[in-house]
Order: C-alpha cells, then structure tokens, then sequence
C-alpha cells in the first residue's frame, strides 16, 4: 500500500510574505503621505507615525514567520 504524501506547509509560507509584502507597501504609502503631509498638502500626519511602525513591526515579524515555515518546510517537518 503507498503511502500517503505528506502535504508540505509552502502555502503558509507564501502567504506570510504576501502579507509581509503587503506590510511593507502601507508601510511606504505611510512614509509617503508623511513626506506629503512636510511638504505642505495641509494633511494631519499624526496617525501615521502611529501607523508606518506597526506595519513596519508586523511586517518583520510576517517575514520571519515565512523564513521559518520554509525552513520547517525543506526539512520535511
């Protein structure tokens, strides 16, 4: 009787650096709309010095979720 295929965890892992990609592109329109908001467009910035590092922080920690998960996923855990 074969053995079943163990299903690898690569999905996990794209997802956590879709995510991760994600964090990281709020966190440059943040830092964009901050750069804005210097220049003179008349726009409240204080949200985003709240917003641009947590994304920033969420988005490291997505990314080292998805090294992990590769590396569990190579050795066939």
């Amino acid at each position: 009787m074969p053995r079943p295929r163990r299903k690898r965890p690569y999905f996990l892992w794209v997802v956590l650096l879709i995510l991760s990609g994600v964090c990281g592109l709020g966190a440059l329109f943040g830092l964009g709309r901050i750069w804005a908001a210097t220049m003179g467009s008349g726009e409240d910035m204080g949200l985003w010095f709240a917003v641009v590092p947590s994304l920033l922080l969420l988005g490291g920690l997505l990314l080292t979720g998805s090294i992990i998960s590769q590396r569990a996923a190579a050795r066939g855990k």
